[in-house]
């Protein structure tokens, strides 16, 4: 007789990004996978900005940038996202500092 796992005792490996029904995707930064990617997008934009932070203008480090997601979490709801052009390079303290405002940063309308 053949005993089956009970679905309690499957291991699943975890999802690198998570993508919503409409369209919204999410990065988890709790498997090696989805940080790798949540930082590879982090390059990908940094490159693009040609290495300046995308709220200051300033140039930027590697070593100093954070991801400044351009339409916060409070403008577009509970959720974030992490999709490649919702997210901008910056310098830890400009992103703080700019919290959830949008007007004036970014030519989002």
């Amino acid at each position: 007789m053949t005993m089956f796992p009970k679905p309690k005792d499957i291991k699943k490996s975890p999802v690198a990004v998570r993508v919503f029904k409409d369209g919204r995707e999410a990065c988890n930064l709790l498997c090696k996978a989805g940080s790798d990617e949540y930082q590879r997008r982090k390059r990908v934009a940094w490159e693009a900005q040609g290495r300046l932070c995308g709220i200051c203008k300033l140039p930027l480090r590697w070593a100093d940038s954070t991801v400044d997601h351009i339409k916060p979490r409070k403008s577009g709801g509970s959720e974030r996202d992490d999709r490649q052009f919702n997210i901008a390079a910056a310098h830890a303290i400009c992103n703080s500092q700019r919290g959830s405002r949008r007007s004036g940063f970014y030519d989002v309308p």
